[in-house]
């Protein structure tokens, strides 16, 4: 009898905490229900804009596979996930831009941000993108490529974004709150991640995750 109440008792404590965990703040990228395809090693819960970063590096010829997920999207905003050598801001990141076409169909291109009003039109990096494509449903954008890396570029400052599409085309992001704290590190190698000027929680455990969608190029 009193291990039952006991239990009950217990029961009803978790039930109380549920209700004051946000789905965000209980979510994490070992959490998150993916479709099993493409095994990664390595995931990361980056602390704003509610986005994930899984990925896979390979020590005999340098390259990462990646996966970046981004929730809470919808067809009338892009992402983007980048690397930045030059520094922890947007400015001189090396980028990888995803949205959804009127169609329906997702496009995902590579851009250099070179200014603080960049372009945002495709163009390509200072290392080699392969394998880029994005998909989207239920309200996620998922990014998946593969990153030919320069020894620099394997433990190095990493950005993310989103922002709104204007006449079918990225415009400029919000310059307040999350959207100027998206900035961390990353260290390829070792698994080992920064974000917000303070340690993500880099998990080490194999995810299954599908890459899926057709790559469709950019706009002309």
């Amino acid at each position: 009898m009193g291990k039952s109440l006991g239990a009950l008792i217990f029961t009803g404590f978790l039930l109380f905490l549920s209700f004051f965990t946000s789905p965000s703040q209980a979510q994490t990228c070992n959490g998150l229900a993916l479709p099993s395809n493409q095994v990664y090693s390595t995931c990361v819960d980056l602390p704003v804009l509610t986005a994930y970063l899984h990925w896979t590096f390979h020590q005999e010829n340098s390259t990462a596979d990646i996966a970046f997920r981004k929730t809470g999207t919808s067809p009338t905003n892009w992402v983007c996930w980048a690397l930045n050598p030059s520094g922890g801001q947007m400015v001189g990141s090396q980028a990888l831009v995803a949205f959804q076409q009127p169609n329906g169909s997702m496009t995902a291109y590579t851009t250099s941000i070179d200014s603080l009003g960049p372009s945002m039109r495709p163009g390509t990096l200072s290392f080699r993108v392969s394998n880029l494509r994005a998909q989207h449903s239920n309200g996620e954008t998922l990014i998946f490529a593969t990153l030919h890396l320069d020894a620099n570029l394997l433990s190095t400052n990493q950005v993310w974004q989103e922002g709104p599409l204007t006449s079918g085309a990225p415009s400029m992001h919000s310059t307040t709150g999350d959207n100027v704290r998206s900035i961390g590190t990353i260290n390829f190698q070792t698994g080992a991640a920064t974000a917000g000027g303070g340690a993500s929680n880099s998990r080490l455990r194999k995810r299954n995750v599908s890459i899926l969608g057709k790559f469709h190029p950019p706009f002309p």
